[in-house]
């Protein structure tokens, strides 16, 4: 199982090897999996959230991690909750831009998710970075505020 990778093996089509030496990949694994910061913040007032307030959000984020940082987009992911306590969970901010309910119910809630892999000018490794941002009613956040404290 630990045999080096030889060119011309019939018995394996394809390979992926990993560019570090075996005692820099608990660092590397680490890097990209571990959540080594959290930053939290709300802020309260009436809003309207529109379709294209989404997209725009999605790829301001974007453009600005992949300028900065050298980001690479893994995953965007968007939840939908509905006045019935029904969501949806769109994988794309392609299937968000072209979802259409065809229940008569209204989104209360959206929840925006981004997993990128960043290459941080200081650091040796790329890492894993989450960002999530919800869109939510006062009485939901004025829930959460009292199970959190509770």
């Amino acid at each position: 199982m630990n045999q080096p990778l030889r060119p011309g093996n019939s018995n394996s089509r394809y390979a992926i090897a990993l560019p570090c030496e075996p005692e820099d990949f608990a660092n590397f694994i680490g890097s990209l999996l571990g959540k080594p910061q959290t930053i939290v913040n709300s802020e309260r007032g009436s809003f309207e959230i529109r379709k294209e307030d989404i997209v725009n959000s999605y790829h301001l984020l974007v453009q600005r991690v992949q300028q900065q940082n050298e980001g690479q987009l893994l995953q965007f992911t968007v939840r939908l909750v509905f006045n019935d306590n029904s969501s949806v969970l769109l994988n794309s901010i392609d299937d968000f831009i072209t979802y259409a309910e065809v229940r008569p119910v209204f989104p209360t809630q959206a929840h925006l998710s981004w997993a990128f892999i960043v290459r941080f000018r200081d650091r040796q490794h790329p890492e894993k970075q989450d960002i999530d941002l919800s869109f939510l009613p006062e009485s939901v956040t004025q829930n959460l505020t009292a199970n959190i404290s509770a």
